[in-house]
C-alpha cells in the first residue's frame, strides 16, 4: 500500500513534492517498525531533502524528518550520528511551534533519551523535566503523554538508583493511566511493570510480585495468552521468584514464556538466545549443571548463527557456558569454549572498538570485567590463556574511544582524495552493517557476511596505502611488544573480580582485586595477584587526601609506602634484574605516580632504582 501510494504521488505530483515526502515518511516508518533500518534510512534522507528544499530548512515538517532520522540512528545505537539531527529538530520546533508546544516536548524527550542511552544523566534530566512541564501545561496533568514523561524521568532516576524519586513518578503515571485508559489497558500494565522493577531492584519482592501478577493478567486478557508481551510478563515474574530462591515457581513460567516466544519468533531468532539463557541460568544457579548445559549450548549456537560468532552478546553466552564448566570441575571444557575462534574474536573486538556503533562498543566494555575475571580464574600455568588475557587487556586499553574518533576525523581531513573515498566507503559499509547486527533470515545473514568481507578488504587497502592509518588502528601483539622491549618489561595492571569455583556460600563473585600481567622480552607471561582493591584504594585515598597537608606528611608517606609494598614490591621481586618498566595502571592506581612512591627506610623514591614509563595509550 505505502509503496503504491509513493509511486502514485511521484507520478502525479513529482518526486520533490511535500506529499511525496509524506509518503516516503510513511514507508520509512513501516520499515523502521520492522527493523529494516537500511531500507528506512534513504527514505528519511530523501524526505528530509525534499522538505528542506520545498518548505524550508526551518519548517516543522523538516523538524519531523530530522527527528525521525535521529530516532532511526538512536535505535541502532549510532548515538553520535543521532545527536545533531535531534538538536536541530529541537531548535526548529522551539522557533516554529514555540518553546511550550507539545512538539517541542517530543524533541526534548527524544534528545534526553539519547543522552540517557549514553549514561549522560546530567544532560538528560533537565530535558526530561522541561518536557514534563510542557506536557503538564499544554495537555493537562492527567494526559497519557504526561504519564509517558513521568515514566521517562522515573527511568532516568532508576538508572541512577534514585529509587524513591523514581517510585513517586511511576505511581503518578500509573494513576493517570488507570484513570484515562482504564485499569485493564496495556499501558497500565507497562506502568505496573515499571513500578515493580523499582521494588525488584531494591529486593522488595513482596511489593513487586502483585504488580507483576496484575500486569500478567492484563496482558493475557487484553493481548492474549500467546502474545510476546504476555511472555515478557511471565519472565518478569519468574525473575523475582528466582531471586528469592523459589526455583520451582520460576521454572514453569520461564518454560511457558519460552514456548510463546518460540511460536512467535521461530526457533532460531536472535531473541530466543536470551530466553534460553534465562532458563539455563535458572538451572545453573541451582548447580544443576547437566540441565543447564544444553540450554546454554543451544543459546550459544543460535547467537553464533543470528548475531555472529564474535558479537558481544555471543561472547556473553560463551562466558556463561565457560563459567558453568569451571564450576562443574571441567576446566578443560571451559578453556576450549573460551579459546574457540579467539584470534578472530579479538580482531572483531578491536574493529568494533574503533569503528563500531556506540552501543556495540559500550556492550563490549561492559562485558570485559567478566571476561578478564574468567580468564584469570582459568589461566593458572596455561600460557595460551594468559596470552589471551593479556592481549585482550592490551586491546581494551589501546586508545581512548573519543581520542580515537578525533584522530580518525583528523586523518580523514588531511588524506588524499582517493583515501577519503575509501573512508567514505568504509562508513557506508558500517552503516549498512548496523541494522544487520541481528539478521532475521538467511538473506540478511549472507548480506552481513558479504559486508564484513568488504569491510575487511577496505581496512586492508587503507592499511596498505597509508602508514598513518596503519599506526592509528594498530594494536601490537605480545610478540611484537617482546621485540620492542629490549631489557625492559611491560606491566599491565587490571582490576578484576575473583571468580569462585565452586560457588562459596551462594556467591559466584568475590570482591574486586588488582592483578598484573608482566611481560619481558625472553620470559613467559607472568601473572601476579596484587591484593584486594578495597585495601589498596583505601591507601590511595588516604595518600591523596593528606599529601598536600604539611602536618599530615607522615601519614601521606606511610600511605605511599603501603601502596608501594602492595603494587611495586611484588613485581620487583618477580623480575629483580629488570630495572625499566612500561606500566599501564588501572583503577585508582591511574591517579598515583608510582615512580615517586618512597622506599622504606631511606625514603628515596622508587625512581632512584627503577625507571618507570607510564602508558596512557598503547604504543610501546
Amino acid at each position: 500500500m505505502y509503496v503504491r501510494a509513493l509511486a502514485i504521488r511521484e507520478r502525479a505530483l513529482g518526486p520533490n513534492h511535500p506529499h511525496t515526502a509524506a509518503s516516503l515518511h510513511n514507508l520509512a516508518d513501516l520499515y523502521q517498525s520492522q527493523a529494516q533500518f537500511a531500507k528506512a534510512e534513504p527514505l528519511y534522507l530523501r524526505a528530509l531533502a525534499i522538505g528542506s528544499k520545498s518548505l524550508g530548512p526551518d519548517h516543522p515538517s523538516t523538524a519531523t524528518s530530522l527527528n525521525n532520522l535521529a530516532e532511526l540512528y538512536r535505535t541502532q545505537g549510532w548515538y553520535a550520528k543521532a545527536e545533531s539531527p535531534h538538536v536541530r529538530a529541537l531548535a526548529i520546533r522551539e522557533k516554529a511551534c514555540g518553546p511550550d508546544h507539545p512538539e517541542t516536548a517530543t524533541s526534548l524527550n527524544n534528545l534526553a533519551l539519547l543522552y540517557q542511552s549514553q549514561g549522560q544523566y546530567a544532560r538528560s534530566e533537565p530535558l526530561f523535566l522541561r518536557a514534563l512541564a510542557i506536557n503538564e501545561k499544554a495537555l493537562g496533568l492527567d494526559h497519557p503523554n504526561t504519564a509517558t514523561s513521568l515514566n521517562n524521568l522515573a527511568l532516568l532516576y532508576r538508572n541512577q538508583e534514585q529509587y524513591s524519586r523514581a517510585e513517586l513518578l511511576h505511581l503518578r503515571a500509573l494513576a493517570i493511566h488507570e484513570r484515562t485508559l482504564g485499569p485493564d489497558h496495556p499501558s497500565t500494565a507497562a506502568s505496573l511493570t515499571y513500578l515493580a522493577e523499582i521494588y525488584r531492584a531494591q529486593e522488595q519482592y513482596a511489593k513487586a510480585e502483585p504488580l507483576y501478577l496484575r500486569g500478567l493478567t492484563i496482558h493475557e486478557k487484553a493481548l492474549g495468552p500467546d502474545h510476546p508481551s504476555t511472555a515478557a510478563s511471565l519472565n518478569n515474574l519468574a525473575l523475582i521468584y528466582q531471586s528469592q530462591g523459589q526455583f520451582a515457581k520460576a521454572e514453569p513460567l520461564y518454560l511457558r514464556g519460552l514456548a510463546i516466544h518460540e511460536r512467535a519468533l521461530g526457533h532460531d531468532h536472535a531473541e530466543m538466545a536470551n530466553y534460553l539463557n534465562l532458563l539455563a541460568i535458572l538451572y545453573h544457579s541451582q548447580e544443576q549443571h547437566a540441565k543447564a548445559e544444553p540450554w546454554y549450548i543451544r543459546a550459544l549456537k543460535i547467537a553464533e548463527k543470528a548475531l555472529g560468532p564474535y558479537h558481544p552478546h555471543t561472547n556473553l553466552l560463551r562466558d556463561n557456558l565457560a563459567i558453568l564448566y569451571l564450576e562443574w570441575s571441567k576446566p578443560q571444557q571451559a578453556q576450549t569454549v573460551l579459546s574457540d575462534g579467539w584470534p578472530k574474536r579479538l580482531d572483531f573486538f578491536e574493529k568494533s572498538m574503533r569503528f563500531g556503533r556506540d552501543s556495540l562498543r559500550r556492550t563490549f566494555v561492559g562485558n570485559l570485567q567478566t571476561q578478564f575475571s574468567l580468564l584469570i580464574a582459568l589461566q593458572r600455568d596455561n600460557q595460551a590463556i594468559r596470552e589471551q588475557g593479556l592481549q585482550t587487556l592490551i586491546a581494551s586499553k589501546t586508545r581512548n574511544l573519543e581520542e580515537f574518533t578525533g584522530a580518525i576525523q583528523a586523518f580523514r581531513s588531511r588524506s588524499e582524495p582517493d583515501l577519503q573515498v575509501k573512508l567514505a566507503e568504509l562508513d557506508s559499509v558500517q552503516d549498512e552493517l548496523a541494522p544487520l547486527a541481528s539478521p532475521k533470515n538467511a538473506a540478511e545473514r549472507q548480506r552481513k557476511d558479504d559486508l564484513l568481507e568488504k569491510e575487511d578488504r577496505l581496512i586492508a587497502e587503507l592499511t596498505e596505502r597509508s602508514l598513518e592509518f596503519r599506526e592509528l588502528i594498530a594494536t601490537p601483539s605480545t610478540s611484537q611488544i617482546r621485540e620492542r622491549l629490549g631489557n625492559a618489561a611491560l606491566v599491565e595492571i587490571v582490576v578484576y573480580s575473583e571468580l569462585y569455583a565452586p560457588v562459596r556460600e551462594g556467591q559466584r563473585w568475590g570482591p574486586s582485586r588488582y592483578g598484573a600481567y608482566v611481560l619481558t622480552a625472553r620470559g613467559s607471561i607472568e601473572w601476579l595477584d596484587l591484593g584486594p582493591v578495597e585495601a589498596i584504594d583505601t591507601a590511595i585515598r588516604r595518600f591523596r587526601f593528606t599529601i598536600g597537608s604539611a602536618p599530615n606528611r607522615a601519614v601521606a608517606k606511610a600511605a605511599a609506602q603501603e601502596i608501594r609494598r602492595a603494587v611495586v614490591d611484588p613485581i620487583r621481586k618477580l623480575i629483580p634484574a629488570v630495572t625499566e618498566w612500561y606500566v599501564s595502571p588501572d583503577g585508582l592506581l591511574r591517579l598515583i605516580p608510582l615512580a615517586a612512591l618512597p622506599e622504606d627506610g631511606s625514603g628515596q623514591p622508587v625512581m632512584a632504582t627503577l625507571q618507570l614509563h607510564r602508558l596512557r595509550q598503547r604504543g610501546t
